[in-house]
C-alpha cells in the first residue's frame, strides 16, 4: 500500500475568542473523525493540547521556539495555514502550501499607510503560498482586487455555523427579566457597537446586551456613550460569555442586531437565524452575502433610521412565521460536516490531482 500523505493544519487558534478560534474548535474534532485511505493528519496545536481529538491522528506542540525557529516544525506534503495571521508555518521541499483567508478588515478599518503595511504582508504570504481558499465570496473579491494572484485560484468554501440546540441553555446573572435585544463579538471599532446606544432611548422596554470580550480601548467609547445617553441600566458591556449564556441569550432576545461594517463573513447572524430571530446588520462588507434575503440590512446608522428600521423589521417579522421557518432552514444550510467535506475535497485535488467540486 502506498504511503498516505501527510497533512498537517494550524489549530493552534483553538481557545481564543472569536471566529478564529471557533472555526478551528468545530472543524477539528471532525477532521479527526474523518476516514481516509489517502491522508494521515497532525494537528499544529499549542501547548497542552496533543491527544486532544483522539488518537487517530498525530499532534505537534507549538511555542514560541517554533515560531524563531521554523525548521523545528514537522515536515508534511501538504502544509494547511486555516488563517493569514498564522504564526507557524515551514516551507520544505515537495511541501505543498494551503492558505485560507477570511478577511481584509485592514481595507474598511485602519489608515491609508496601515493597509499598505498589511497589503504587503498579505501579498507575501499569498506569494508562499500554492492554493487559497477564502470563506466569503466577499473575501474572494477583495482578494482578486487588491492582491496580485500571479494565476492562483481562489476556492470559496464558506464557513459552518454550530449546532447550538445541543447546549444547555443558561440565563446569565446580568439579565434582569426585561425584554432585550443581543449582539456579540469582540468589542473592537469594526463591530461598530457604539451606534446601537442612543437608538435604545426609542426602546424604553427593553435592555441591551453587548457580549464579547471588551478589553480594547474602543469599550470605553462604547461605555462614554452610554454614560453620554444615562442608559447605565439598560445597555450592558456583559465582557464575555459561556456558550450556554449565548445559546439562551440567542433563544431569548426579541432581535439581534449587528452593526459591525467589516467582517469576513459574520457568523453570529446565522446563529441568530438558527434560533429563529429577527436579525438586523450592517448592509457591508460579507454581511449582504451571508443574511441572504433573512435579515434586515442598514444602510446608515443614524439612531432614528435605526430604530425605526428595527420596529418595523420586528412587525413584519411577527406577521408572518414562514419568516423564521425559511431563516432557521437558511442558517442550517451552513454546517460543518459540509465544510470538512468541502477540505477533504480540495485536500484531494491538491495532492491527487482530483476535482474538489463546486463552490457553495
Amino acid at each position: 500500500m502506498a504511503r498516505k500523505k501527510t497533512i498537517l493544519v494550524d489549530f493552534t487558534r483553538i481557545g481564543i475568542a472569536g471566529g478564529f478560534g471557533q472555526i478551528c474548535a468545530n472543524f477539528a474534532p471532525r477532521l479527526a473523525k474523518a476516514e481516509s485511505d489517502l491522508f494521515r493528519f497532525v494537528f499544529l496545536v499549542k501547548r497542552g493540547l496533543a491527544g486532544s481529538f483522539g488518537n487517530k491522528v498525530g499532534y505537534a506542540e507549538v511555542s514560541e521556539k517554533e515560531k524563531l525557529l521554523p525548521f523545528l516544525l514537522p515536515e508534511a506534503d501538504l502544509w494547511h495555514a486555516t488563517d493569514q495571521d498564522f504564526r507557524y508555518r515551514r516551507h520544505a521541499k515537495g511541501c505543498k502550501q494551503l492558505l485560507t483567508v477570511h478577511d481584509l478588515n485592514f481595507l474598511y478599518e485602519k489608515t491609508p499607510l496601515k493597509q499598505k503595511r498589511y497589503l504587503r504582508r498579505l501579498q507575501s504570504r499569498v506569494d508562499g503560498s500554492d492554493h487559497l481558499t477564502a470563506i466569503s465570496h466577499f473575501t474572494r473579491n477583495d482578494i482578486e482586487a487588491h492582491i496580485d494572484l500571479k494565476g492562483k485560484r481562489v476556492e470559496v468554501i464558506q464557513n459552518g455555523i454550530e449546532d447550538l440546540s445541543a447546549l444547555r441553555p443558561q440565563r446569565p446573572a446580568f439579565d434582569n427579566q426585561a425584554p432585550f435585544f443581543f449582539t456579540i463579538g469582540q468589542v473592537r471599532p469594526k463591530k461598530n457597537f457604539h451606534v446601537l446606544v442612543e437608538m435604545m432611548k426609542a426602546f424604553p422596554e427593553h435592555r441591551l446586551y453587548i457580549c464579547g470580550p471588551d478589553n480594547h480601548p474602543y469599550a470605553e467609547k462604547v461605555r462614554e456613550e452610554i454614560a453620554r445617553c444615562q442608559l447605565q441600566d439598560r445597555v450592558l458591556l456583559t465582557g464575555q460569555i459561556s456558550p450556554d449564556e449565548k445559546a439562551w441569550l440567542y433563544a431569548r432576545c426579541e432581535a439581534f442586531l449587528f452593526p459591525s461594517f467589516a467582517e469576513g463573513f459574520g457568523l453570529p447572524v446565522l446563529e441568530a437565524m438558527q434560533f429563529g430571530k429577527p436579525v438586523f446588520a450592517s448592509n457591508s462588507t460579507s454581511l449582504p452575502e451571508v443574511c441572504g434575503p433573512y435579515a434586515t440590512l442598514w444602510d446608515n446608522y443614524q439612531p432614528d433610521y435605526l430604530a425605526r428600521s428595527v420596529k418595523d423589521g420586528m412587525e413584519r417579522f411577527a406577521a408572518d412565521p414562514r419568516i423564521a421557518r425559511d431563516e432557521r432552514e437558511y442558517a442550517l444550510s451552513f454546517n460543518y460536516d459540509r465544510y470538512t467535506e468541502r477540505y477533504m475535497e480540495l485536500y484531494q485535488e491538491i495532492l491527487f490531482g482530483k476535482q474538489a467540486g463546486k463552490e457553495v
